[in-house]
C-alpha cells in the first residue's frame, strides 16, 4: 500500500501535467534548454506567466534553473520520465 505522503507526490505531479500552459512549455522543453523570453515567445504567453509556470515545475524538480548572462534558463530534470509522462497523456 502506498503512504499518504507517496499519494500526495504523485497527485502534485498529475498537477503539474494538468494545465495546457505547463504542458507546452515542457514540450518545448523536450527540444532543449530554452530562457524564459524564448518560452514566452514559442507559446504565446507572457514571460510572467511563463515564469510562475516554471517556478511550480521547478519546485515538484521537473526542470532545472540556470543563469547564462542575465537571463534565466530552463532544462527538463528527467528528459525520458517527462516525454513518457507526454506521450501517454497525448495519445489519441
Amino acid at each position: 500500500m502506498l503512504s499518504r505522503e507517496q499519494i500526495e507526490d504523485a497527485a502534485s505531479l498529475a498537477h503539474a501535467f494538468s494545465s495546457t500552459t505547463r504542458m507546452q512549455i515542457l514540450l518545448e522543453l523536450l527540444q532543449g534548454e530554452r530562457c524564459v523570453e524564448e518560452l514566452a515567445k514559442l507559446t504565446e504567453y507572457t514571460a510572467a506567466n511563463c515564469s510562475q509556470h516554471l517556478q511550480l515545475l521547478r519546485r515538484l524538480k521537473i526542470v532545472r534553473a540556470f543563469r547564462r548572462g542575465h537571463s534565466n534558463f530552463y532544462r527538463l530534470e528527467h528528459t525520458e520520465y517527462v516525454r513518457s509522462v507526454l506521450c501517454a497523456l497525448l495519445r489519441n
